[in-house]
This record gives C-alpha cells, structure tokens and sequence, in this order.
C-alpha cells in the first residue's frame, strides 16, 4: 500500500515541518561515537577500501562529525565522492569544509533536503530503493539518522510512513531510514547506522527486526546502553552491516556488545564507554561510572526480540 498522489504533498510538507523542527534541537554525533562507528565501518569493509574510488553517504549529515571521521579512516590517496543530505544548508557548508580541509580533492555532494523525502517524492513502491531506480548504490554508509516518534510525528505522517516503508505499530522515523538505507547500500558494501536500541525489543519494532534481516547482512550490535554519550536522554546502539543481494539468509552468528553501568566491582580500567567495549567484565571509567560489558551473539530469528547470547547470561536465564 502507498500514499496517494493527492496526500503526497501534504505528506511531505508536515515531514519536512516536523524534520526541520526535530532537526532544531538535535545533538549531533559525539566525536568518540563518530571515530567507533567509522573504525568499524573500515575495518569491515576491508575489501573496499582498497577501492581506488569509494562512493560514502550520510543520510543526515548534520555538521559532518561522521564524514570527517570516516574519511580520517581512509587512505589519503583514495579518490571519494561523498553525499551528505540535511535539511539546514547552514550544517551542510559546515560538513563541507571539514571534509575538503581534511581531504582537499574529495567530491563533496552537498543535498539540501531530507533524505527520506528525496526518496519518498521520486520513487514509488514496487520498485522503491531499486538498485536501477536510485541510480549507483553507495560502497560505505555511516548515518545517525533523526529519532522521532509517532507522537512528535503526529499520527497522518507516522500512518504515511508505516504505508511507505511496510511498518507496523508505532513508528520512528529511524525505522524508515534503516529500510531505505538497506536499498541504496552496494551489496558488498559496509554501513555503519547509530539507532536509538528501542526497536531491539519493543513489539513496534517486530516489522523492523525482521527487515534489517531481510535487508542487511547484520555483522555486528552494540547496545551502548546508559552510557550517556548523548546529551538527549536516548539509549545508543550501532549496527554495523554488510549489503546483500536479494539473499534472506539469517546468518548463523551475528556478534553482540552490550554495555551497562553497575555497582559491581570494577575489573579492568578504562578511559571512557568505548575504550571499555574492548574489555569483558565490570570496567570502571575515568569518571568513576563502572559498566559490565558482555560480549556474545545475537539470540533472535527475524522479528523476535533482540538479545545477546553468551553463556553467562543463557545460565542465568536458564
């Protein structure tokens, strides 16, 4: 089912009102997410970097943090072309100029409009995201895209979108972008997304657990938990994932991460949440917080809820 030719433009007027809002008190990417999630995106993609030229896309590139760290990632004799959607111009430029200082010969593609709505405006189901349709797909993805409920959205936009993209129940706006993401992604290509970690068990998420699966190959989850690398009050996770080519099988072992603050006693030393990911047990940070990393797989088929699996914890439910 899609939205109408007659809804579609008051369809794309209140998402873009509601985007530039949201967009307005938006907290962009913390330098150390930034450089965690482009780490992981190079080190996976280890084939293509290699590439004498990579096409990157960031979806919601605010004032660049994520392009810039994920270009500091690649060779510098590497020729880049980059794609960077935002609804402010201004953050656009800002991102722009980061990039071009770092990496002067980089084509930089400013788009100054929403990704979503780009998508949304040219492209109609069943051939929505069409490798053909979007034109060349993109070797690596690094995106943090916007988190909005149904609430903020209001209940037209949020129907509209679960239309367009096949969701169910309630609806953020980080939902939509994974599915489209999944179709613009080179199928040998890596995309590393940070989402709010809601959807990992909460029953509106079911339609988007099962579409990751059935859009991405799913390498690796880590749920940063009550880290507090955002200001905003959200519960981080980042997804790191490989693009496929109409193949649905679920693989057999997807690694899991998870992070949470304890008051337990402390194992291991570490600068700050990241830095402690490498570790497995309670680890105490510099600010005296203590988290228990776990590290596993991921327990879950399709659309059930997310989980990691590692023996400490299958004992303990068990």
């Amino acid at each position: 089912m899609t939205v109408s030719a007659s809804a579609a433009p008051r369809f794309t007027k209140r998402y873009r009102q509601v985007t530039e809002a949201k967009a307005g008190g938006s907290t962009y990417t913390p330098k150390l997410l930034a450089d965690f999630v482009a780490q992981q995106i190079v080190v996976a993609a280890d084939t293509i970097v290699t590439k004498k030229s990579i096409r990157i896309l960031d979806p919601a590139a605010g004032d660049g943090e994520l392009l810039v760290s994920l270009v500091r990632e690649l060779s510098p004799d590497q020729d880049i072309e980059l794609h960077a959607f935002d609804v402010h111009e201004s953050a656009l430029l800002v991102a722009e100029q980061r990039v071009l200082e770092i990496k002067p010969r980089a084509k930089f593609v400013r788009h100054h409009r929403d990704f979503l709505q780009h998508v949304t405006e040219n492209y109609d189901s069943p051939s929505l995201f069409s490798k053909t349709g979007l034109g060349q797909p993109y070797d690596l993805i690094i995106a943090n895209p916007p988190y909005v409920r149904t609430q903020i959205m209001g209940a037209e936009i949020a129907r509209a979108l679960a239309q367009k993209f096949g969701l169910e129940g309630r609806v953020d706006l980080y939902h939509a972008f994974l599915i489209a993401l999944s179709r613009v992604l080179s199928p040998n290509g890596v995309a590393g997304i940070i989402v709010s970690n809601r959807f990992m068990t909460t029953r509106a998420g079911s339609s988007v657990r099962a579409a990751i699966h059935e859009g991405f190959n799913l390498l690796h989850v880590w749920d940063l938990g009550d880290t507090k690398l955002f200001e905003a009050a959200v519960l981080p996770a980042v997804l790191l994932l490989s693009g496929k080519d109409g193949e649905t099988n679920f693989p057999s072992e997807i690694r899991f991460t998870s992070i949470y603050e304890t008051s337990a006693q402390e194992e291991h030393e570490s600068e700050n949440p990241i830095a402690a990911l490498a570790h497995e047990g309670v680890v105490r940070i510099a600010d005296e917080r203590c988290f228990e990393v776990l590290h596993g797989c991921l327990a879950s088929q399709r659309g059930d809820v997310w989980r990691l699996s590692s023996e400490k914890s299958d004992n303990w439910l068990e």
